[in-house]
């Protein structure tokens, strides 16, 4: 729209950075040094149209008719009609509409997320009860393991205290034996004893009548 406007804006805008890039060295000291920094304004070749495209988009639009203005309008209630549009209003209408469909995707997230919450209280709260279940599950097998083990532990009792007495009846009877045929031995050993002496007897009395 100016002549050479980029370019005079490039320059003065290079003029400020390098002005507060040295007056952000001097402010340090030296101590830290900022690197130049490159300014560059594009400007575009159809920029100068660009209110023509604006008014072009907007004559596109289905809002654009709502807001025209008729000669006859304009005849019948001056220039005053024209700070009278229709498009601002319009322009409110859809403000107002965004708001609200903004506020009913607030919404629609909202619930969603209250959704989402109960249903990770409720797995969160089945979570607990399994793992109450489980924990009374590994007590009764707990419990359950420790009876066994005491069974166990009586029944290997009854087994060793069977084996001794069994041992223990085996032995004595083993005893029993040795000592009734030691006295078998002996009462053998006394008849024999007896019978030599009472042989003894007769013959020293054989002797003697002789």
């Amino acid at each position: 729209m100016f002549k050479d406007f980029g370019r005079r804006l490039q320059r003065d805008l290079k003029k400020i950075v390098d002005a507060r890039v040295l007056a952000n060295n001097a402010r340090t000291g030296g101590e830290i040094t900022s690197q130049p920094v490159e300014v560059n304004v594009v400007s575009h070749p159809v920029q100068k149209f660009a209110v023509w495209f604006g008014g072009s988009v907007l004559s596109s639009t289905p809002e654009f008719f709502a807001s025209c203005r008729t000669k006859e309008e304009y005849e019948e209630c001056g220039a005053s009609i024209c700070r009278k549009t229709r498009l601002k209003y319009g322009m409110r209408l859809y403000q107002e509409v965004r708001e609200l469909s903004q506020i009913a995707e607030d919404n629609r997230q909202l619930y969603w997320f209250k959704n989402k919450l109960t249903k990770q209280n409720k797995h969160a709260k089945e979570l607990e009860e399994s793992l109450g279940i489980l924990r009374q599950s590994m007590k009764m097998q707990h419990a359950q393991n420790k009876e066994e083990e005491f069974s166990s532990f009586i029944e290997f009792q009854e087994k060793e205290m069977k084996t001794f007495r069994e041992e223990r009846e085996k032995k004595m009877a083993e005893m029993n034996k040795r000592y009734f045929e030691n006295m078998l031995d002996l009462e053998r050993e006394f008849d024999v004893f007896g019978a030599v002496h009472d042989q003894e007897r007769l013959n020293d009395a054989d002797d003697a009548d002789d």
